[in-house]
């Protein structure tokens, strides 16, 4: 699979983890838990960062990919690198549930480390849909 492919199906992961902890919450603390309570911080990373934050991520690259190649036919469309795309699908995926994880009152010196990897991570991948869109954005070829 290619790297969008591979963020977006790693983001369909975070979304029932998410829902999940909110229903921990909801179960323990009442319905305002988890909006309200220590679960809070945690849901938010595992909603916006992991469900919503790679979700718009892989949809980004795959679609700069082909407007790139939709506005100019004689770019080819980028190619998969597996071991560069597992590596950085799985350090998103790590670097985010280690942060959602830093939450917890245990595991708060998880928490620089884990938003390091994360940070590093995002950088990279905004740097790929930088290059993408500046490729799509090529006058095209006549």
């Amino acid at each position: 699979m290619r790297l969008p492919a591979r963020l977006l199906a790693l983001a369909q992961a975070f979304l029932p983890a998410g829902l999940l902890l909110a229903l921990m919450a909801t179960l323990d603390t009442g319905a305002a838990g988890p909006f309200t309570g220590p679960p809070r911080a945690a849901l938010a990373v595992l909603l916006l960062a992991g469900w919503i934050g790679l979700t718009v991520a892989g949809s980004l690259l795959h679609l700069l990919a082909i407007l790139a190649r939709i506005r100019n036919f004689t770019l080819p469309m980028p190619q998969p690198r597996p071991l560069r795309d597992r590596t950085l699908t799985v350090t998103a995926g790590a670097g985010v549930a280690a942060l959602a994880l830093a939450r917890a009152p245990g595991l708060a010196p998880l928490g620089a480390p884990a938003a390091a990897v994360t940070a590093a991570v995002g950088g990279l991948l905004a740097i790929r849909v930088l290059a993408l869109a500046l490729r799509a954005m090529r006058p095209t070829a006549s």
